[in-house]
Protein backbone atom coordinates (compact mmCIF):
# COMPACT_ATOMS: atom_id res chain seq x y z
CA UNK A 1 0.00 0.00 0.00
CA UNK A 2 1.54 3.35 -0.73
CA UNK A 3 2.11 5.78 1.82
CA UNK A 4 -0.70 8.14 0.36
CA UNK A 5 -3.49 5.10 0.78
CA UNK A 6 -2.50 4.50 4.24
CA UNK A 7 -2.72 8.28 5.17
CA UNK A 8 -6.19 8.14 3.48
CA UNK A 9 -7.07 5.55 5.25
CA UNK A 10 -6.02 6.01 8.72
CA UNK A 11 -6.94 9.60 8.24
CA UNK A 12 -10.73 8.01 6.90
CA UNK A 13 -11.03 6.22 9.87
CA UNK A 14 -10.16 8.77 12.34
CA UNK A 15 -13.14 10.74 10.84
CA UNK A 16 -15.24 8.20 11.03
CA UNK A 17 -14.48 7.86 14.68
CA UNK A 18 -15.42 11.18 15.21
CA UNK A 19 -18.52 11.28 13.47
CA UNK A 20 -19.96 8.13 15.62
CA UNK A 21 -19.12 10.12 18.94
CA UNK A 22 -20.64 13.41 17.64
CA UNK A 23 -23.84 11.35 16.72
CA UNK A 24 -23.46 9.52 19.89
CA UNK A 25 -23.50 12.94 21.65
CA UNK A 26 -26.47 14.13 19.08
CA UNK A 27 -28.50 11.16 20.41
CA UNK A 28 -27.65 12.02 23.77
CA UNK A 29 -28.93 15.53 22.98
CA UNK A 30 -32.20 14.32 22.07
CA UNK A 31 -33.13 12.74 25.33
CA UNK A 32 -32.35 16.01 27.52
CA UNK A 33 -35.06 18.41 29.01
CA UNK A 34 -35.87 20.68 27.39
CA UNK A 35 -33.83 23.94 28.35
CA UNK A 36 -30.61 21.93 28.22
CA UNK A 37 -31.90 20.05 24.85
CA UNK A 38 -31.48 23.38 22.79
CA UNK A 39 -27.88 24.38 24.62
CA UNK A 40 -26.54 21.58 23.62
CA UNK A 41 -28.02 20.95 20.27
CA UNK A 42 -26.97 24.60 19.35
CA UNK A 43 -23.57 23.63 20.52
CA UNK A 44 -23.30 20.00 18.44
CA UNK A 45 -24.63 21.56 15.19
CA UNK A 46 -21.54 24.11 15.54
CA UNK A 47 -19.05 21.09 15.99
CA UNK A 48 -20.38 19.01 13.16
CA UNK A 49 -20.01 21.90 11.31
CA UNK A 50 -17.10 22.07 11.55
CA UNK A 51 -16.37 18.43 11.49
CA UNK A 52 -18.18 18.64 7.64
CA UNK A 53 -15.21 21.40 6.94
CA UNK A 54 -12.65 18.99 7.68
CA UNK A 55 -14.19 16.56 5.72
CA UNK A 56 -14.47 18.66 2.86
CA UNK A 57 -10.93 19.70 3.52
CA UNK A 58 -10.30 15.68 3.63
CA UNK A 59 -12.06 14.84 0.15
CA UNK A 60 -9.65 17.91 -1.47
CA UNK A 61 -7.32 15.18 -0.41
CA UNK A 62 -8.75 12.50 -1.34
CA UNK A 63 -9.06 13.73 -5.10
CA UNK A 64 -5.32 14.72 -5.33
CA UNK A 65 -3.32 13.04 -7.52
CA UNK A 66 -0.29 10.85 -6.18
CA UNK A 67 2.00 13.60 -7.23
CA UNK A 68 0.13 16.75 -5.44
CA UNK A 69 -1.70 15.07 -2.56
CA UNK A 70 1.10 16.19 -0.30
CA UNK A 71 0.34 19.63 -0.61
CA UNK A 72 -3.01 19.18 1.23
CA UNK A 73 -1.45 17.29 3.97
CA UNK A 74 -0.81 19.98 6.06
CA UNK A 75 -4.32 21.61 5.59
CA UNK A 76 -6.21 18.66 6.78
CA UNK A 77 -4.34 17.90 9.62
CA UNK A 78 -4.30 21.93 10.45
CA UNK A 79 -8.31 21.37 10.15
CA UNK A 80 -8.51 18.33 12.13
CA UNK A 81 -6.25 19.58 14.93
CA UNK A 82 -8.98 22.63 15.06
CA UNK A 83 -11.71 20.54 15.03
CA UNK A 84 -10.07 18.11 18.13
CA UNK A 85 -9.19 21.24 20.04
CA UNK A 86 -13.29 21.96 19.66
CA UNK A 87 -13.97 18.32 20.06
CA UNK A 88 -12.12 18.25 23.05
CA UNK A 89 -13.65 21.32 24.81
CA UNK A 90 -17.04 20.38 23.98
CA UNK A 91 -16.23 16.64 25.89
CA UNK A 92 -14.91 18.73 28.67
CA UNK A 93 -18.26 20.20 29.27
CA UNK A 94 -20.45 17.56 29.50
Amino acid sequence: MTARKEYITRFKLQLDELSASISDYEARAQKAEADSKIFWQDRLFKLRQQFNLTHDKFDELKAAGEHSWGQYVAETEKMRDVFLVSFNHFKSNI
